[in-house]
């Protein structure tokens, strides 16, 4: 586990070898938080994300974190959540998948197209079976 990072005050000359050394850790995490978040575009294009890492509990230990994904325009996104950033990744993209291959039996569908639901003679509105 590495050191936490501490914020030294203004024009304390002791510091400055440490301040140094923290601002190339902190450099670092932006790198990696950059390619992370292109990796998450590469694996799911079009999507946004949201990544909650809570304060540890009372007790010391840590809290689960949280992911989600969503498209622009979708009403809702849903939260998974994991003691682990790689469980909590791994539920989420499991989940887009299984997703993404309903999406594709509903649009397949000769009935509806994928809508959900169908017009019926006299005009009226079926839910269709596979909606429900």
């Amino acid at each position: 586990m590495t050191a936490a990072l501490t914020f030294p005050r203004e024009n304390d000359p002791a510091a400055a070898d440490t301040t140094t050394a923290q601002q190339a850790r902190i450099e670092a995490l932006g790198h990696r938080f950059d390619e992370a978040i292109a990796l998450l575009h590469e694996v799911l294009p079009g999507f946004g994300f949201k990544l909650v890492v809570p304060p540890p509990l009372q007790n010391g230990e840590r809290g689960r974190l949280s992911v989600s994904a969503w498209r622009r325009g979708d009403e809702s996104a849903r939260l998974h959540a994991a003691a682990h950033a790689s469980d909590a990744f791994q539920t989420l993209f499991r989940s887009q998948a299984e997703e993404e291959c309903r999406m594709q039996a509903r649009r397949a569908c000769r009935r509806c197209r994928g809508l959900g639901w169908y017009v019926v003679a006299g005009g009226d509105k079926a839910i269709c079976p596979h909606a429900t």
